[in-house]
């Protein structure tokens, strides 16, 4: 686990700008077709597509509850 405590910031800074790089690039088409509205629907979509994904993988999340601690 320690591994992944060092790696964490790392792994979420390629996350990041992989995702802004691929997402920004994919945004450019729409905006030469239809300006602000069509990049603002791309954005729209995903993020309902990351809320859907959020819900799914809370449904199939099968790691046992435990009660606060008091």
């Amino acid at each position: 686990m320690r591994a992944l405590d060092q790696n964490g910031p790392g792994l979420y800074l390629l996350a990041y700008d992989v995702g802004s790089s691929v997402f920004g690039a994919l945004a450019a088409r729409p905006w030469q077709t239809g300006g602000w509205a069509s990049v603002i629907a791309g954005c729209v979509a995903l993020t309902l597509g990351a809320g859907l994904l959020v819900i799914l993988a809370r449904r199939f999340d099968t790691t046992p509850r435990t009660a606060p601690c008091q």
